[in-house]
């Protein structure tokens, strides 16, 4: 835009050389003028100035002398310095009469340097008018929900930019009703959707690609509002009896104009700032692996360490052990952060949208930039340990900008089942009031006083209402710690090993019924185990609710992806070029009376938002 202006206006860019010229000039006869000040005033401070400027003189007259002036060695060194400065100006000065002469040259180089700056990316973005975050459970849909949420986005977009949506307003799209349209299309047509791993030519909507878009234009007018039919996540995935119907009277229509892909990071960072849009996002997934040394005491003990399950120790580290446990976790944390560790195996592929990108966001692994990715998980702890799906958690795309606090954010997206998030009341102190007064660790003899603290309910709700954090769990796994209701349990402490990797926490189990208390450490390991072995109680994760409107993003490093590309390749963006027909949107019904708009306005919501002025949730409102 800058460089379409100067073309534009070359008479300003002339106004601004002579302006700039006569500036430089002006600066230096300042110099000029405040040096010869100087050396006056530095004269004058000579030792005996003033009889050689006014006795002197007198003096010499009368002796019959002319008056003769005499100057010393300080003088003689300011006049020599004097006249060079007169020669910078001079020198300055022809500077400047030359640019002048050649304004072409100065012309062509000052709009060499703009067309620079205009290449340079921006070190962050993110897209504008998000919707709020959706989920497709336990089904293959990740394509179908990628695909939606790009088409979403830009009718949003499209329709405020246009007046047919207020900015807080969206329309959600029915990703069971694509589902199923795309798997008629793609009997149709086979040879776009007979791809190893989907299951569309087969009449199942688990695994596909959202690519298929381009090729299978009648889709263009099969996009239906979400009221048509809810979404079955563990049942029929074509199951949607209004779909037909609906489709006859359907008001949503658009024209994919282009499709454009990318298959690295600068390339995918460059499209999503040339068209100012989130992209498709296609890429493989992998699991990580942590060895852990068959001599630990710990580990020792475990199945992993069996004969028929250890494995050879790797040597890229030291483990001090022939042989280790391997215990396998899923790629990304419970802050939503994917990430690399040891050795990585590729598992399955997963669609979702580049939302942004921040490249001086770091990890808790470490990895530096990366992409803010919208995501169709749930936030929760899945199955029984960290491998296969995981523990799950995810934030907003402000927190990922790094545009709010980490207090602020747990305001929104509190994310409570992550242990890192977990706050010990143990370490606190009760204030005269019952108030949270500081971080002090209270023993008595060999036990924690915490009669004031984690055993007042008060102080335990209003504890959690202030940080947004739990500070009470419970027991589920058997094998580790008891599950009997007697027992409550408060964090200690908790802490990463010394290469920020493994993770381990102290819990304090007290007995309701004999006051007894036992402090339980885990292993140093994957942090999302911890999830596996405690929960918040109920009443705690209740107050924690996340936000439907904000969550839902996550976090994938430059490095990461880029790694992982390497190793297994078939990774790209996508950009959809969508053009909407006005009548798509609810605001021109009336020009558009065969339409039925029914189910448009049953799907249109509002969305809330954050902002804060402090990094204090509390410092937002002034009195």
């Amino acid at each position: 835009m800058l460089y379409e202006q100067q073309q534009q206006q070359p008479s300003r860019r002339r106004s601004f050389l002579v302006t700039g010229g006569i500036a430089l000039c002006a600066v230096a006869l300042f110099v000029f003028a405040c040096c010869l000040g100087a050396t006056v005033a530095v004269y004058a401070t000579q030792p005996n100035a003033a009889a050689n400027t006014r006795e002197a003189p007198r003096m010499m007259e009368a002796r019959g002398h002319a008056p003769e002036m005499r100057v010393g060695p300080h003088f003689e060194e300011h006049h020599k310095r004097l006249e060079e400065l007169e020669s910078m100006v001079r020198d300055i000065h022809a500077d400047v009469q030359k640019l002048l002469e050649a304004p072409a040259d100065v012309q062509a180089a000052l709009q060499a340097h703009i067309a620079a700056d205009a290449d340079a990316q921006p070190s962050k973005w993110a897209a504008s008018y998000l919707l709020p975050r959706y989920y497709q459970r336990d089904r293959g849909t990740c394509w179908d929900f990628a695909t939606i949420g790009v088409l979403e986005q830009s009718y949003r977009e499209n329709g405020v930019a246009k007046g047919y949506l207020t900015a807080d307003q969206y329309v959600r799209f029915s990703e069971q009703a694509y589902g199923i349209a795309t798997v008629r299309e793609c009997a149709k047509h086979p040879e776009v959707c007979d791809v190893p791993g989907d299951f569309a030519i087969d009449n199942s909507t688990e695994g596909g690609e959202i690519d298929w878009i381009y090729s299978l234009t009648a889709l263009y007018s099969q996009v239906l509002p979400l009221a048509v039919c809810p979404y079955t996540p563990d049942g029929d995935d074509m199951d949607c009896p209004a779909m037909d119907a609906a489709l006859k009277t359907n008001p949503i229509k658009f024209d994919l104009k282009n499709i454009e892909s990318a298959y690295s990071v600068e390339d995918s960072k460059a499209m999503m700032l040339k068209y100012q849009k989130p992209l498709g996002w296609s890429s493989y997934m992998h699991v990580v692996n942590y060895y852990f040394p068959c001599t630990e005491g710990y580990w020792s003990k475990q199945a992993a360490c069996d004969e028929d399950h250890r494995v050879r120790c790797p040597t890229n580290g030291y483990y001090n052990s022939d042989y280790c446990a391997i215990a396998v976790g899923a790629m990304y944390n419970m802050d939503g952060e994917f990430y690399m560790h040891d050795n990585i195996v590729t598992e399955g592929g997963h669609a979702m949208n580049a939302v942004g990108f921040n490249d001086h966001f770091t990890t808790s692994a470490g990895f530096k930039g990366g992409f803010i990715i919208k995501n169709s998980w749930e936030d929760r702890v899945y199955g029984t340990s960290p491998a296969g799906r995981g523990a799950r958690g995810s934030h907003s795309v402000q927190y990922w900008m790094q545009e709010i606090s980490d207090w602020e954010e747990r305001t929104i997206c509190p994310n409570p089942f992550n242990p890192e998030h977990w706050l010990s009341c143990v370490q606190q102190s009760a204030g005269p009031t019952g108030g949270r007064r500081g971080i002090i660790p209270q023993i008595r003899g060999t036990t924690y006083d915490i009669s004031e603290t984690c055993l007042d309910s008060t102080f335990m709700t209003h504890l959690v209402n202030v940080t947004y954090q739990p500070t009470e769990f419970k027991c589920i796994d058997s094998n580790f710690c008891s599950t009997d209701s007697k027992y409550r349990y408060f964090l200690v402490e908790s802490a990463w090993n010394a290469n920020n990797d493994l993770w381990s926490a102290c819990m304090l189990r007290y007995d309701t019924k004999t006051a007894e208390q036992l402090e339980i450490c885990t292993p140093f390991n994957n942090p999302s185990a911890v999830a596996y072995i405690w929960n918040p109680i109920d009443s705690q994760a209740a107050l924690l609710p996340e936000s439907e409107d904000l969550c839902g993003y996550y976090f994938w490093p430059y490095e990461v992806i880029e790694m992982q590309a390497t190793l297994f390749g078939d990774f790209h963006t996508t950009y959809l070029d969508v053009a909407w027909d006005d009548q798509s949107y609810l605001a021109n019904a009336k020009s558009f009376p065969k339409f039925d708009y029914t189910l448009v306005k049953q799907s249109t919501g509002t969305q809330t938002t954050a902002s804060w002025a402090t990094a204090l949730p509390a410092n937002n409102v002034r009195y």
